[in-house]
């Protein structure tokens, strides 16, 4: 001011600040995991201002984008990486300013595909095919995905693909027509996930009465001792040996018929199979 002129103007005195909104993160995660986590930063004050903007994880500072300026009603969004700790639990976690926040919760867990409820059959043909069936239900603590595989004799035969679960959750999977091969004998198989599994022990076998019955094991012993299948260990499966062991069948398949234990199938283990008859009589 001067005694002869005068100019004006006008001054906004305020300040800023900086509103948390739109907080984006998973709520669940296994331990380790890197999450992606982004929020909402609003300068709802009437004047400029510059702040940096924290990740907290249970009560931590964990990330920090530094001197987001914003002027006054302009918003921006600030993204976070972190790595979760390798403790599982729940953690509260959040975006801040130093005027505001927003925060929630994340569970930092595994998931557990647990196998029950296996369904195959016991007795199959050779080279025929089966269907298996199991319930997969995830015990852990958060949602999971993971492949589930039909294991035959130590090998994969069939997968069942990106089996995704919540908690507690279940599902039935399917192996339809899995092939099953040319050898006889008594193998393991099951349904496997990456945290369990099921078994069971399978016959394949081959009917040598050509009446549909096929050989069984009925001692347990991985040995083919009931050639007619009737469920029975009698004389009549010493002879269907005697009549048969030199046939490619069996020729082909010592393992299942090898009575003496010399890797090889001869009239001896027709002798063999008679003296076991004898002595369970």
């Amino acid at each position: 001011f001067t005694a002869d002129d005068n100019q004006t103007a006008e001054i906004t005195v305020g300040e800023a600040f900086f509103e948390v909104s739109d907080l984006d993160a998973p709520a669940e995660a296994e331990p380790g995991a890197e999450i992606d986590v982004s929020a909402t930063i609003t300068n709802t004050g009437d004047a400029p201002g510059t702040q940096d903007v924290e990740f907290v994880f249970d009560n931590e500072t964990a990330a920090t984008e530094e001197n987001v300026t914003l002027e006054p009603g302009d918003d921006t969004t600030v993204e976070f990486t972190p790595e979760l700790p390798d403790d599982a639990g729940t953690f509260e976690h959040g975006v801040f300013t130093a005027d505001d926040n927003q925060t929630a919760e994340i569970t930092v867990g595994e998931a557990f595909f647990a196998v029950s409820d296996l369904d195959a059959p016991a007795l199959a043909e050779r080279e025929s095919a089966i269907d298996v069936t199991a319930t997969i239900t995830n015990t852990g603590d958060v949602t999971g995905t993971q492949d589930v595989d039909f294991v035959f004799d130590g090998e994969v035969a069939a997968t069942v693909e990106d089996v995704e679960l919540g908690v507690e959750d279940d599902t039935t999977v399917t192996f339809e027509d899995v092939g099953l091969p040319d050898a006889l004998g008594v193998f393991e198989h099951g349904v496997f996930t990456a945290d369990d599994n099921q078994t069971a022990e399978i016959t394949v076998s081959a009917d040598f009465g050509d009446d549909g019955q096929l050989a069984q094991d009925t001692t347990g012993d991985g040995l083919l001792n009931d050639l007619t299948g009737d469920g029975e260990f009698t004389i009549v499966d010493v002879q269907v040996l005697f009549e048969n062991f030199d046939g490619d069948a069996i020729q082909d398949n010592v393992a299942a018929f090898d009575f003496l234990g010399d890797d090889r199938v001869t009239i001896f283990d027709v002798q063999a199979l008679f003296n076991q008859l004898q002595d369970e009589g």
